[in-house]
């Protein structure tokens, strides 16, 4: 089956090898590696792999595969990003817990290694990061000290100062996710008090790189690691990969075990130089021995960890955060209603 082919007619998703799905920012280099990557597979006389990559961000026909409730109903290997459906609770209860699917080892990468993205049950494997840090405009920031670390955003002299991932309606779960594990409920509402509005990476960029100093803009983003690379030589900008280290947004994978030697040029695609080269030149960060990822000196992860995720109803505490935060935040009515 094409890479391509049209999502209407997709094959039930036992019948696949490959469901390779990743980040928006990522998609295009993905997919065009992978097309080459199996090229070459196939040209050296390798049998046809059946596999299929989501052309678009939504719409994905296979959404709901997590829901398998058999192996024989999933791919024998999937990639994924972000908190999503491979972290639901159902999913580690029953297809992951009955130990189906084997990481891969991937080298040694000693900036990680305190990360601990490594999975102790050896089940998911993490290739990558997508990460968030601090962008600073000073212009907007004035007196006020520069924050150093995550923590720092609940100070109350940042008040009506934050601009976050997310958007008007919802701010970014990771975000509130590591504030609640460090800080609890008390760390959300802080944060609330502090929250301007939530925006996408592209429109901080573009507010920040404005010679007009915009009222809608903010002393401080929470921005993706790749959107801050647009601005950080800008004179009234600071970026700062904070003290307590960056937040994970993983790229993950998992591989069924028993179809490990079925499925290798796929592993090795994914956890490949090729690839890992190509992501890092779009200010990924791989976790490939021989590919540099161009860090900050001293720079460290800020990851939920698996004991965190593994031991949360993952879904419900997302939803629980989020309401935690909107019921406090100032302008969530307003803005819901359509106000300015």
């Amino acid at each position: 089956m094409s890479i391509f082919e049209a999502a209407e007619n997709v094959v039930p998703a036992g019948e696949l090898h490959f469901l390779g799905n990743t980040i928006c920012a990522l998609r295009d280099a993905f997919r065009s590696s992978f097309e080459a990557s199996t090229r070459e597979y196939e040209a050296g006389g390798g049998t046809p792999l059946n596999s299929y990559l989501p052309e678009k961000c939504s719409g994905d026909a296979y959404a709901g595969v997590w829901q398998a409730g058999h192996i024989d109903a999933f791919p024998a290997a999937v990639t994924g990003f972000g908190l999503g459906s491979f972290f639901h609770k159902p999913f580690l209860d029953t297809l992951v817990a009955a130990g189906h699917f084997k990481s891969i080892p991937l080298g040694e990468t000693p900036y990680f290694e305190s990360a601990q993205l490594k999975d102790p049950q050896d089940a998911f494997t993490i290739y990558g990061v997508y990460p968030y840090v601090l962008l600073v405009d000073h212009r907007y920031l004035g007196e006020l000290p520069v924050p150093r670390s995550w923590s720092d955003l609940l100070r109350p002299e940042y008040n009506d100062q934050i601009i976050a991932v997310g958007s008007s309606n919802k701010i970014s779960e990771l975000l509130l996710l590591t504030l609640y594990k460090q800080y609890g409920e008390d760390g959300i509402i802080k944060l609330a008090d502090n929250i301007k509005d939530g925006w996408h990476g592209r429109v901080m960029v573009k507010t920040v790189e404005s010679a007009e100093v915009s009222p809608e803009g903010a002393a401080i983003y929470v921005i993706p690691w790749l959107f801050a690379q647009a601005c950080k030589d800008l004179e009234h900008v600071s970026v700062i990969w904070p003290e307590d280290g960056a937040l994970v947004n993983p790229l993950l994978m998992l591989a069924q075990k028993e179809r490990l030697n079925e499925i290798q040029p796929i592993t090795d695609f994914v956890t490949g130089k090729s690839l890992a080269q190509q992501a890092t030149e779009r200010h990924f960060i791989m976790l490939h021995p021989e590919v540099d990822p161009g860090l900050p000196a001293g720079a460290g992860f800020n990851w939920l960890g698996w004991d965190f995720i593994r031991s949360h109803d993952l879904e419900s505490l997302k939803t629980e955060v989020q309401e935690v935060f909107q019921g406090h935040w100032k302008y969530a009515g307003l803005k819901n209603s359509g106000g300015c």
